[in-house]
C-alpha cells in the first residue's frame, strides 16, 4: 500500500512528524501487511474446511463409501458453500483495509489541523447553533488574556467583548453571512482584554447549513490586526499631511505663477542639462517665442546672444547659462539677444545657478530689455560729446593767452602775476584732460573712435611715458625699474591707443604711490602674447571695491584722500582700448600694500577699426 505522506520524514504540511503521528502510520501499515499476507492461507483453508464437512456429512449421514450422483451433488453444494464464505471473507478484509486507511486519514488530518493550530498565529473559535455555545480554542484565550479563567462558551459573553462601536458592524456582517449565505462571515472590529485594553482583530468564518436551510455551526478564525491598525493609523497620518503638503505646494505655486506673470522681466529656468523647464509670459513674448513650444527644448536652442557686437550668436562657452552650468557661478552681462524673427534688443543678462542640498540641479537667466536705457546712455554720451567738442575750443584759447601771458612777450610779470598764471594754466590744462577723457569714454560709448593699426614699438611709448613723469617721479623720491626683454618685437597696433594705456597705468602708480616708494614696469613675451606688468608699492584698492575699478566715474576712498584731482575714467578707458584691441586686462591688490595691474596683448596686433574720431 502506497503511503499517505511520500517523504516519510515529513507531514503533509511539511513539517517533521511527531511520534504520535509516527507511531499511527507504523500500526496501520503493519496491519494492513499482515492481512494481505493471511489471505492466501485463509482461502485454501476455507475451501478445505468446505471439501472436509462435505465429505463427512457424506459418509456419516449417508454411510456412503462410494461416488455417486447424489454424493456428487453434495459435494458441489459443499464448495459452493464454501466459496460463498470465502467471498464474503474477501469483501470483509476490503472493508476492513478501507475503514483502516480512512482511520488513518483522518487521524493523520487532526494531527496536522492540531500542529496548525498550535504553531500559528490565529486563534480559533466553533459557534454550535443548536446547543448555542462557542468553543475558543488556547490561541483565542491566549490572544486576550484568558488563559488561566477561560473564555465563557455563552455568544453573549463574546459580542459583550466587541467594542461599542463596532457592535453593530459585527452583527451585520454576521447576519449577511448566516441568511443571504455570503461566500465567508469577514469582520474588522475591536475586542476588549482582560485587563480592559481593545484589541483590533479580523474575524473570518463559515457556517454550515442542513438542507432545510437551518444553520447548524459556524466555524471560523480571530487574527490579531493591532499592528496592522497601527501601520494604518500611521500611513493616514502621513497621508493627511501629505494632502496638507501639497495644498500647499498648490498655493505656492499659483503664488509663483502669478509673481512670474506679473513680472516684467523674462525669466526662464532650466534643468542640469539646459533643457527649459520654466518660461514666463513675459520671456516668450521679449524673445517672439512660444511658451509652450520652448518647455522642454534646450535653452541654447531658444535664445541667441550676439558675440561682441557682432552679427552672429556668443559662441556655446562664452553664454551665461553655460558657464553657470558649468563653473555653478552667478553670471551678469549686457548683450543683445536675437528674437525668433531674427531682430535684436540690448538685454541685461543674469544667470543664477539652483542648488539642492549643494547639488548643482539648474540655473534660473533673468533678462531685461533695456533698449531704453541705451537710448537715454547713448543721449547722455552724445551730449558729453557735444558740450566736450564746444569746451574745447575756448580752453584751447585760454590755454594758448595763458602761454602767451606766462612768455612775458606781452611784458614783464611781477611775481603774483606770475602765481596767477600759473593757476590759470594748471586748471586749464586739467580741464582740458577732463574733457579729453569724456571725449574718449563718449566715443567709446558711441563706438566712434578708430583703430590704426601699424608696426609699434611697444618698449619705447612705455619708455616715453615714463620721462613724460620725470619730474613727478623726482618730487616723489620714487624708485622705478623696469624689465624688458630683448626679443619683444614690433606689434601691429595703433600708437595713440598703446600711448593712453602706459600713460594711465604708470600716471596711477606714481600718483597713488606714497614718497620713497617703488614702481615696476616689466614685458615679457611668449609664442601669441604680450604681457606687460606694472607695479606699485602704493595705497592699494580696498577688496570692497575691486569690481568696480573699471566702471565709469568711480574712485576708491583711499585714493581720493591720497590725490583728490582725477576723473574716475582712466580706467575704463583703458579696459575699453585693451578689450578692443584683443587684450585683456586684470589687477591683484591689497590694501596698503601695493597693487599690480596685468595687461596681455596678441602678437597678432590690433584690427583695423574704421571710425569717425581717434581718442584724445
Amino acid at each position: 500500500m502506497d503511503p499517505l505522506v511520500k517523504n516519510q520524514n515529513l507531514t503533509r504540511t511539511g513539517a517533521p512528524k511527531n511520534a504520535i503521528l509516527e507511531r499511527a502510520e507504523e500500526v496501520a501499515d503493519s496491519q494492513v501487511s499482515n492481512a494481505w499476507k493471511m489471505f492466501p492461507y485463509a482461502v485454501l483453508f476455507l475451501l478445505l474446511a468446505g471439501l472436509f464437512s462435505s465429505w463427512m456429512y457424506i459418509t456419516v449421514v449417508f454411510k456412503l463409501k462410494a461416488l455417486s450422483i447424489p454424493v456428487v451433488i453434495l459435494l458441489l453444494i459443499g464448495v459452493l458453500f464454501a466459496v460463498s464464505v470465502m467471498a464474503l471473507l474477501v469483501v470483509f478484509i476490503r472493508s476492513y483495509l478501507s475503514v483502516l486507511k480512512t482511520c488513518k486519514t483522518l487521524y493523520f488530518q487532526d494531527q496536522m489541523f492540531s500542529l496548525v493550530l498550535e504553531g500559528g498565529k490565529d486563534a480559533i473559535w466553533d459557534w454550535d447553533m443548536e446547543t448555542n455555545r462557542v468553543y475558543f480554542s488556547p490561541q483565542w484565550n491566549d490572544m486576550f488574556g484568558y488563559r488561566k479563567t477561560g473564555m465563557s462558551d455563552n455568544p453573549a459573553d463574546w459580542l459583550a467583548l466587541v467594542h461599542p462601536d463596532d457592535v453593530a458592524d459585527f452583527q451585520q456582517s454576521l447576519t449577511l453571512h448566516l441568511e443571504k449565505r455570503n461566500a465567508t462571515f469577514h469582520s474588522e472590529h475591536r475586542v476588549r482584554t482582560v485587563s480592559g485594553d481593545y484589541k483590533w482583530v479580523l474575524d473570518r468564518g463559515h457556517a454550515v447549513w442542513d438542507k432545510s436551510g437551518k444553520v447548524l455551526r459556524i466555524a471560523g478564525s480571530t487574527s490579531d490586526i493591532s499592528n496592522v491598525k497601527e501601520v494604518e493609523a500611521v500611513l493616514q497620518g502621513k497621508t493627511e499631511e501629505l494632502e496638507r503638503a501639497n495644498e500647499v505646494v498648490k498655493q505656492e505655486k499659483v503664488k509663483y505663477e502669478a509673481l512670474l506673470t506679473s513680472i516684467g522681466d523674462g525669466m526662464i529656468a532650466v534643468n542640469q542639462d539646459g533643457q527649459i523647464m520654466v518660461m514666463n509670459p513675459q520671456a516668450g513674448k521679449m524673445l517672439g517665442r512660444n511658451v509652450s513650444w520652448s518647455l522642454g527644448r534646450f535653452f541654447t536652442e531658444v535664445v541667441a546672444l550676439e558675440q561682441n557686437g557682432k552679427e552672429e550668436p556668443l559662441a556655446l562657452g562664452d553664454r551665461p547659462m553655460v558657464k553657470t552650468l558649468v563653473q555653478g557661478v552667478r553670471v551678469e552681462t549686457t548683450s543683445y539677444l536675437f528674437k525668433a524673427d531674427g531682430t535684436k534688443f540690448p538685454a541685461a543678462v543674469t544667470s543664477a545657478p539652483i542648488f539642492l542640498e549643494e547639488r548643482l540641479i539648474g540655473a534660473i537667466v533673468v533678462f531685461r530689455d533695456i533698449t531704453h536705457e541705451k537710448e537715454v546712455d547713448k543721449s547722455k554720451t552724445e551730449f558729453v560729446s557735444l558740450a566736450s567738442h564746444q569746451l574745447r575750443t575756448p580752453l584751447s584759447a585760454i590755454r594758448w593767452y595763458s602761454e602767451m601771458l606766462n612768455s612775458e612777450k606781452l611784458g614783464p610779470l611781477n611775481e603774483q602775476q606770475k602765481s596767477y598764471m600759473t593757476e590759470i594754466y594748471d586748471s586749464n590744462r586739467h580741464m582740458i584732460e577732463l574733457v579729453n577723457s569724456l571725449l574718449n569714454v563718449s566715443r567709446i560709448d558711441l563706438g566712434t573712435f578708430a583703430i590704426e593699426p601699424v608696426p609699434t614699438d611697444f618698449r619705447e611709448i612705455a619708455e616715453s611715458c615714463l620721462k613724460e613723469l620725470f619730474v613727478k617721479i623726482q618730487e616723489n623720491d620714487m624708485h622705478v625699474s623696469t624689465s624688458f626683454e630683448d626679443n619683444i618685437p614690433k606689434i601691429n597696433a595703433d600708437p595713440k591707443l598703446i600711448r593712453i594705456i602706459f600713460q594711465n597705468l604708470l600716471s596711477n602708480a606714481i600718483k597713488y604711490t606714497k614718497k620713497g616708494g617703488q614702481v615696476s614696469l616689466s614685458m615679457t613675451r611668449d609664442e601669441t602674447s604680450l604681457y606687460i606688468k606694472v607695479s606699485d608699492t602704493g595705497v592699494g584698492i580696498p577688496v570692497s571695491v575691486q569690481d568696480k575699478m573699471f566702471t565709469k566715474l568711480f574712485r576708491a576712498d583711499n585714493a581720493r584722500i591720497v590725490e583728490s584731482e582725477g576723473t574716475g575714467l582712466g580706467l575704463y578707458i583703458v579696459k575699453a582700448v585693451v578689450e578692443k584691441g584683443g587684450g585683456k586686462i586684470w589687477f591683484d591688490s591689497v590694501e596698503n600694500k601695493g597693487t599690480t595691474f596685468y595687461v596681455t596683448m596678441p602678437l597678432s596686433g590690433m584690427q583695423k577699426l574704421a571710425g569717425a574720431k581717434d581718442l584724445a
